[in-house]
């Protein structure tokens, strides 16, 4: 999970950059078992998060073996680029 994505969901310990603790209990009752739902959270924007699914190879042409590189918030779903992995 990107991280303007988990600051969006006001459940992140910013000056620990962590999740808090506190609020998953508040929201979810067990912290542990939500955050384990919740997934590694990468901290740096501009990591590769996976490759480009066949889907999108066969709808939209997209090469094979490209990696979506996310640049923007969560808000800015268009704002990709991609490059080849």
């Amino acid at each position: 999970m990107d991280i303007s994505d988990v600051c969006g969901m006001n459940l992140w310990d910013i000056r620990h950059q962590k999740w808090s603790q506190q609020l998953l209990e508040i929201v979810g009752g067990d912290a542990t078992e939500l955050e384990s739902k919740l997934g590694k959270v990468e901290l740096d924007g501009g990591a590769q998060l996976g490759h480009i699914s066949n889907y999108f190879v066969s709808r939209y042409r997209f090469s094979k073996g490209l990696s979506p590189l996310v640049t923007g918030p969560y808000f800015r779903l268009c704002d990709c680029s991609i490059h080849g992995g």
